[in-house]
């Protein structure tokens, strides 16, 4: 070869990159599992689905591709088959439209929907700008033949701001001092659920689990932090803190784009109901969740050393829900219900006034539109000087890289909304009625016992209670009952066959016409529907029936004095009832007869309340039957802000045994409520004896050695022995009912009286007894043979204790139960398996305690508590 040519080549070994070995140690793996690689791949490639980020999403998918699929296979497949769908579909759904047509945005989201789906099955398939413009033509041409609508179908949009938030939450609490609630512990969670997507400016999925969702996908504890520091304030430190939403819309799975707001403690004794923090913890202290405190004044001394709330369960949800079906529980593992949300914002605003119906996304849009507002706001000229610190691209700030960096805002923007109220704008007032609905104060037990004693009634007969709280509401509310006090009322018998022949519930007449169009309009419904002209009517069948219930615990007697600042012998309107606070505007059954999941679902409205009354002003509108002025409803809500705090975090606090709560203390303060608070629902209803049982049979027990002069006997007609009323069917069985022997071929056919004569004559006859004698020698009863097994059973066991059963069992041929101390394992004092609980330090001295303990706290029986016992056991814990 030439010297100069270009063709030469050097017969040296090609240069290696740097890099040739990187990956070796994942190379080598897949020659060592290459065949089970194989087929895992190809059946993972077979099986694959389309998948979106979030449920919500998925489901639209899902549900478009499937209209379009059918769509083909029930007609031909021609081309045009998108027009061709798009031309069919809005006469095969209804909409929420005018006449039930369908959006237009909804129509032209699901194009984009099968779009996907088509590119994710068909290898080969594409999307021309042709199709598009067609597609784009079609969707125009039924939207002018009104085929499709662009009307708004979540009604005028509305800004509730700081201002009208804080109205609401002052409200809820203000009226709850006042009149009385079912639950200071659900009350609080609903005050929050307003609060903390107005100040944070999230959406309900954001703050709680959505309704698609079935894993831990909300704001938990862990996500808040609090601490204290030093400031100017009177008290010279204050609380503030940072909650993150690790769980936002799009970016559910990705903690980088998590949301964080500030908070700094509200020192306005007018924002005590808007004070984000100290509502926080108030319901942490409620369920014993802050390490190392029960009290506020515990927490505080503690703060001053460590700074900062450690929590004692931080994965539990920041807004937890209720125990389905049962009252006055919350379940503080459980998250609340998006749609629990909305309608507790529904009955916030009409108790307040508003006209219209609110929805949660009206929260986050009055927070922008304040937020943009603000004159201490970051600007985004501030985050183009970071971007060029940093060396950023345009691209990068927008895509929120360079917020990344430079972390979240730093102000705390709810204080300075609550500060700074922007210029208004006549479009986003919110109008608001002169006259708010106003909310019935709950009766008290005195009240409607001294009704029954002036109109002849029985005050301990639950019905007659309920007939004299029906009068009683008419007369507070103006209008003529159904039945005068004067008429069956006052000669109704007190016999018990009476008592159930009362007609309690007013009757049902039929709305003219033009009376159901004025309450259709009343109630923003279409008067020329028919649907509303329907649920109008149903609307007043359920306000009549509201109007006769009755308040918690009409069927308690005798009756107990209410708690309060009062004196205890007036009977003024405020109660203290500890059920739940239901959204209706119906006065609940006492708390052993809780309201079902629907009713709790459908009760919003009675949580709330009228507008709140200066400190000064004294209130004359709740009146009790002694002519005494209630307490002012607000001097709760307005106090220094500590003192609110305080008092917020220890009224009621352990009315109810609440799920996972520990540590409480065994009273507390009572506010707003009937009864003297209590950490077990059953009270003793002798009157002086405040003594509280878990249970009823403890209850029961209770009544039986302490009180037995107080029960209510009857005489048996038969043998003339006096027993509990409730015992009585029981005893006639058991001694007094006549029975024959179900044995076939039994030569004895007579009559035996009662279950017990009955019994002795099967385990005489057909057990298949052979008289026998004692099996010890020594004993006197050796050769002295016992009619009846359970005669020699029961001589063994008091004559010789250690005696086996199981000889006794072959000494008679008969199987003999063992008592279940004799087939249990002996028991060692021991802990809670479940190393998560809240009580894992408790010793529990019995297998009882602790069966009741996993039953109440972690729904497990008691075969599971012995697994978990016997792997702690093996794993040597």
């Amino acid at each position: 070869m030439e010297p100069m040519s270009s063709d030469y080549e050097d017969d040296g070994p090609a240069p290696t990159s740097r890099f040739a070995t990187a990956g070796m140690n994942s190379l080598s793996r897949f020659e060592a599992t290459a065949e089970a690689d194989r087929r895992a791949s190809k059946l993972y490639a077979k099986n694959l689905q389309q998948n979106m980020n979030a449920p919500g999403p998925e489901r639209l998918l899902a549900m478009w591709s499937n209209r379009f699929y059918k769509f083909r296979e029930v007609t031909l497949r021609v081309d045009d088959q998108i027009i061709r769908f798009l031309h069919t579909i809005p006469g095969k759904i209804t909409g929420q439209g005018p006449d039930g047509r369908v959006s237009y945005q909804y129509v032209k989201g699901g194009v984009s929907h099968i779009l996907k789906k088509l590119q994710f099955d068909y290898k080969n398939w594409s999307w021309t700008k042709h199709d598009s413009a067609r597609i784009e033509s079609t969707l125009r041409d039924l939207l002018h033949k009104d085929v499709l609508s662009r009307e708004p179908c979540r009604g005028e949009k509305l800004w509730l701001t700081s201002d009208i938030v804080s109205k609401m939450t002052t409200k809820m609490i203000a009226d709850a001092d006042a009149l009385g609630t079912f639950s200071w512990d659900f009350l609080l969670v609903k005050v929050l659920m307003i609060l903390i997507p107005a100040a944070i400016g999230a959406r309900s999925g954001d703050v709680t689990r959505s309704r698609l969702y079935t894993g831990t996908e909300y704001t938990k504890f862990s996500d808040v932090v609090i601490r204290l520091r030093d400031s100017d304030s009177q008290y010279g430190n204050e609380l503030w803190g940072t909650i993150t939403l690790p769980y936002t819309k799009t970016h559910k799975r990705d903690p980088t784009r998590n949301h964080a707001i500030e908070f700094v403690e509200l020192m306005d004794p007018l924002n005590n109901a808007a004070c984000v923090l100290k509502l926080i913890l108030a319901h942490a202290l409620r369920h014993g969740m802050v390490h190392g405190a029960h009290s506020w004044d515990q927490m505080m001394e503690n703060l001053q050393k460590t700074k900062l709330i450690t929590w004692v369960n931080p994965q539990r949800p920041l807004l937890c829900g209720s125990i389905s079906g049962v009252a006055g529980k919350v379940n503080l593992d459980l998250p609340a219900p998006t749609d629990l949300m909305l309608r507790t914002l529904r009955g916030a605003a009409e108790a307040v006034g508003m006209r219209k119906k609110p929805i949660m996304h009206d929260l986050r849009r009055g927070a922008a539109h304040e937020q943009v507002h603000l004159p201490s706001t970051i600007r985004p000229t501030a985050m183009d000087s970071a971007r060029r610190l940093l060396g950023h691209s345009h691209a990068a700030n927008r895509s929120g890289v360079t917020e990344l960096y430079t972390g979240h805002v730093a102000e705390p923007t709810w204080n300075l909304r609550l500060e700074n109220k922007p210029a208004p704008r006549a479009r986003m007032v919110v109008d608001f009625d002169e006259m708010p609905p106003a909310k019935r104060p709950r009766l008290s037990p005195s009240q409607v016992t001294a009704y029954c004693n002036q109109n002849d009634l029985d005050p301990n007969s639950t019905q007659h209670r309920k007939r004299a709280a029906y009068h009683l509401n008419a007369e507070h509310d103006g209008r003529e009952p159904a039945t005068g006090p004067s008429t069956p009322l006052a000669v109704a018998s007190t016999s018990t066959d009476a008592e159930n022949t009362g007609q309690l519930a007013p009757p049902k007449t039929r709305l003219s016409s033009r009376s159901l169009t004025k309450l259709c309009e009343d109630n923003q419904l279409d008067p020329n529907n028919k649907k509303d002209r329907i649920k109008a009517s149903r609307m007043r069948n359920r306000q009549l029936e509201r109007d006769h219930e009755i308040g918690a615990s009409l069927e308690e007697a005798p009756v107990r004095t209410p708690l309060g600042p009062k004196d205890p012998n007036s009977a003024g309107p405020r109660i203290d009832s500890p059920a739940m606070d239901d959204e209706d505007d119906t006065l609940q059954p006492p708390p052993l007869h809780p309201p079902t999941e629907q009713e709790e679902d459908n009760s919003m409205i009675n949580l709330l309340f009228s507008d709140p009354i200066p400190e000064e002003e004294v209130v004359s509108m709740l009146m009790g039957s002694s002519g005494e002025a209630a307490p002012k409803p607000t001097a709760a809500v307005y106090q220094q802000p500590r003192a609110f705090a305080k008092w917020l975090s220890q009224v009621n606090i352990v009315k109810w045994e609440t799920i996972g709560a520990y540590g409480l203390p065994d009273s507390a303060v009572s506010g707003g409520s009937r009864d003297p608070p209590t950490r077990f629902i059953h009270l003793c209803p002798t009157e002086g004896c405040n003594e509280t049982f878990l249970t009823h049979h403890g209850l029961e027990r209770h009544l039986n050695r302490t009180h037995s002069e107080v029960i209510e006997t009857i005489q048996c007609l038969d043998c003339h022995k006096k027993m509990r009323k409730g015992s009585l069917q029981k005893h006639h069985k058991e001694y007094h009912m006549e029975m024959t022997c179900p044995e076939k071929g039994c030569e004895n056919r007579g009559i035996f009286h009662g279950t017990v004569e009955l019994a002795a004559h099967k385990d005489q006859i057909h057990s298949g007894w052979i008289n026998r004698g004692c099996p010890v020698k020594e004993c006197n009863r050796f050769e002295n043979d016992f009619k009846a097994i359970q005669n020699l059973v029961k001589h063994v066991k008091v004559s010789h204790p250690t005696f086996d059963l199981d000889e006794l069992s072959h000494w008679t041929g008969i199987p003999i139960k063992k008592p279940a101390s004799q087939t249990l394992p002996t028991w060692t004092p021991t802990r809670c398996p479940w190393q998560e609980c809240s009580a894992s330090l408790r010793v529990y001295n019995n297998r009882v305690t602790l069966l009741g303990h996993a039953d109440r706290v972690h729904r497990a029986k008691a075969a599971d508590v012995d697994n978990k016992l016997q792997a702690l056991n093996g794993s040597g814990a």
